[in-house]
């Protein structure tokens, strides 16, 4: 098993527009500081990968209470539980993963 976690930032990009020659055109972006994290495994025998995410925007712990660490540790306590379910123990006394 091969494990990862990333962050993605939910900021658009900029992008062109049309103006009129010789004005200079004002392009708007959303302010967004909203996140998406992804924790992911990769089955390095059978190449499946399992992911679970968690968005994060802006204003969560006003809404939600709980700030980001307890919502990240959640959140990747939830993926253990995920992959354990999918690959659960052997029961034989060798290896075992």
């Amino acid at each position: 098993m091969s494990p990862d976690e990333a962050r993605f930032p939910m900021v658009p990009p900029l992008c062109a527009t049309l103006g009129v020659k010789g004005h200079r055109p004002t392009v708007g972006t959303r302010d967004c500081k909203d996140l998406l994290y992804v924790f992911e495994v990769v089955n390095l025998v059978t190449a499946a990968v399992h992911a679970n995410t968690l968005e994060n925007p802006k204003n969560t712990k006003k809404n939600t209470g709980p700030g980001k660490t307890r919502r990240m540790q959640a959140a990747f306590a939830d993926h253990l539980r995920h992959i354990g379910h999918m690959y659960p123990r052997r029961s034989t006394h060798g290896w075992c993963c």
